[in-house]
């Protein structure tokens, strides 16, 4: 099977990684070598405190990346430029990807990400009702510290969204969050992402920065796979109410 039609999926919880390895010709020995590539561009999220509250804590609610994104492509292993398949014919645009489902959402105490490096990864550790949290995963009869580092551990490797290679036009794309400082009351913010390309191979990691004092975020990206470059200035993300 040499071309094939790739789709990713609506919810982030469902969506997977295409790596594929690019055909090889000329071979003259029964041995081959599989050079893997990813072909997606992968997105996740982190939190940063400016401050290191006692008692403050960092909820965030709604995580949304705006843009167009094109759902469904063509890959052909044969047709290899720079080393990777192209995804060919991509169709079906969706106007965004949001983190989390349901009730689920992030909290965390702002002592525990005060400093650069210990930024927390954003995923789905909370559920929400109105303004009352409860943990997502706790221990079950019989299981023990470990088992519930397992669950944790686990729900933190699925926190990436998988976006199929594409650029933004400026204006077009946008991150839009929800959050909200320990009783304070839900606030929204958002941050542009001028002419913003998202390149197969690439991983981004975009760095929420919140001060739990006055309520004010910037946004960084980082990489991970390879380098993708890093922005000369911080995003501003800056809360509308």
């Amino acid at each position: 099977l040499n071309a094939y039609t790739f789709e990713v999926k609506d919810k982030v919880s469902e969506q997977v990684d295409l790596i594929v390895a690019p055909y090889q010709t000329g071979l003259t020995s029964g041995n081959v070598t599989l050079n893997f590539k990813h072909l997606l561009s992968r997105v996740g999220f982190k939190v940063l405190s400016s401050d290191a509250a006692a008692n403050v804590n960092i909820a965030i609610r709604s995580i949304t990346l705006h843009g167009s994104f094109p759902t469904t492509g063509d890959v052909d292993i044969t047709e290899v430029t720079d080393g990777l398949p192209a995804i060919e014919n991509k169709r079906e645009p969706k106007d965004g990807y949001t983190l989390f489902e349901g009730s689920d959402c992030f909290q965390i105490s702002s002592t525990e990400c005060a400093t650069a490096e210990t930024a927390k990864p954003i995923y789905a550790n909370m559920t929400v009702s109105d303004d009352t949290y409860t943990a997502k995963y706790t221990k079950a009869d019989g299981e023990t510290d470990d088992d519930l580092a397992k669950k944790l551990a686990d729900a933190e490797a699925k926190r990436y969204m998988m976006i199929m290679p594409c650029t933004m036009p400026a204006d077009d794309a946008y991150i839009e969050v929800q959050y909200q400082l320990t009783s304070d009351k839900v606030r929204k913010a958002k941050v542009d992402l001028p002419s913003f390309e998202f390149k197969a191979g690439y991983a981004y990691e975009f760095i929420l920065k919140v001060s739990a004092s006055a309520i004010v975020f910037d946004a960084t990206m980082s990489t991970d796979w390879e380098s993708a470059g890093i922005p000369a200035d911080p995003l501003p993300l800056t809360p509308e109410n």
